[in-house]
C-alpha cells in the first residue's frame, strides 16, 4: 500500500513533534499530511512554535494513530524539512475547502506556511503493531528506498540514513534473539 492510499483510507489523529536548536521539544495535533509524492509530505502551519522549531532544526516526527480496530495501530514518520512556501497558490489548493471559506483577512490570521518534509523512515507505532503500509510480502517504505539505494550503488543522504537505520534495527533484533 502506498503512503497516499494509507492516508486516504485511514481514520485517526496525528501528532507532529519538533524540537528547536536547543533541544526544547514540542508536540502539536495535526491532521493528515498533504501527500506531495511517495517520499514527500507537507503540513500547512501557522507561525507558531512548530513552525519556529523547524526553522532552526529541520527534523521532525509525525505519529498517526488509527481510531478503528482497537489496540495501537498506525505509523510513525521520521521527517526532514526540505522546502517551505508562504501563502502560495499551491498552499491554498492543498488547504481544506472549509478553511479557505473562512472570512478572515491575512492580517487577522497571519501568514500560512506550506512546509514540505522528506520521509526518512516509516515505522509502526509499536514493534508488534505491524507496518500498515505492508501488504503480504510487499516491502516496507524503508525497504523500497533501501532496495533502490542498493540497486543504484549510490544514493541520497536520506537513502544512506535509511540503510544505516535498517542495519541498526537488524542488529537490535539479533541482540533480542540472543537474550
Amino acid at each position: 500500500m502506498s503512503i497516499a492510499e494509507y492516508f486516504e483510507n485511514a481514520k485517526g489523529r496525528g501528532i507532529l513533534s519538533t524540537a528547536n536548536s536547543d533541544g526544547e521539544v514540542d508536540a502539536a495535533v495535526y491532521g493528515k499530511p498533504k501527500i506531495i509524492d511517495e517520499n514527500t509530505i507537507a503540513f500547512i502551519m501557522r507561525d507558531r512554535r512548530t513552525h519556529a522549531n523547524v526553522q532552526s532544526n529541520p527534523h521532525a516526527a509525525y505519529l498517526f494513530m488509527e481510531h478503528e480496530g482497537g489496540g495501537y495501530k498506525g505509523i510513525r514518520l521520521y521527517l526532514t524539512k526540505v522546502h517551505e512556501e508562504q501563502d502560495t497558490e499551491r498552499l491554498y489548493a492543498l488547504r481544506r475547502p472549509d478553511h479557505n471559506a473562512i472570512a478572515e483577512t491575512r492580517e487577522e490570521r497571519g501568514p500560512l506556511f506550506l512546509v514540505l518534509f522528506n520521509i526518512d523512515a516509516v515505522r509502526p507505532i509499536t514493534p508488534r503493531g505491524g507496518n500498515p503500509l505492508e501488504q503480504g510480502d510487499a516491502a516496507t517504505h524503508e525497504g523500497n528506498a533501501v532496495a533502490a539505494f542498493r540497486g543504484r550503488g549510490s544514493g541520497s543522504s536520506t537513502e544512506r540514513l535509511i540503510v544505516e537505520r535498517r542495519a541498526e534495527k537488524e542488529d537490535e533484533d539479533q541482540k533480542d534473539k540472543r537474550f
